[in-house]
């Protein structure tokens, strides 16, 4: 909530500006990553709680290694989807300011994964993982290896 909906509030109204939505603009594309990115978040908040018996917080992170749903296609969804719904917000508020944080989120979320989340899911679920991390890309979503063992033989 904070980082998709009160930051960039905070962003919008901190130079004084009004800040408004027009309907017919082409800016309104936005909604389509913001909506996906919420969805994408959404999806995964319910994986970690019935597929990993935890949460997204880090105070009940997953008990369980998540390799199912979007986990299948990209290692880090809730990123992905956060970062999208943040572009999305740029794109309709037509807005420099939150562009830039939507680009700062991610490099924070990329050093994040990279420097302390990554190596403690190497310890916390070992070969599991490792097995994972070689099947499944961190940020470029692909097709699930049974989806491409099925199209290669046809």
């Amino acid at each position: 909530g904070a980082l998709v909906v009160y930051i960039p509030l905070w962003l919008l109204s901190s130079q004084g500006d009004a800040f408004h939505l027009e309907a017919s603009s082409p800016w309104m594309l936005g909604a389509i990553p913001f909506l996906l990115g919420v969805g994408i978040y959404l999806w995964c908040a319910w994986q970690f709680t019935f597929a990993g018996r935890g949460t997204p917080a880090p105070i009940d992170p997953p008990k369980h290694l998540v390799t199912r749903g979007l986990y299948r296609v990209v290692r880090n969804p809730i990123y992905v989807g956060v970062s999208a719904a943040l572009i999305g917000e740029a794109l309709l508020f037509h807005e420099l300011r939150l562009a830039l944080y939507a680009a700062l989120v991610f490099v924070f979320f990329h050093l994040w994964v990279v420097l302390v989340e990554e190596p403690l899911l190497r310890q916390k679920f070992g070969a599991s993982y490792q097995d994972y991390c070689a099947q499944v890309p961190r940020w470029i979503p692909h097709l699930p290896i049974w989806q491409r063992k099925r199209s290669s033989v046809n």
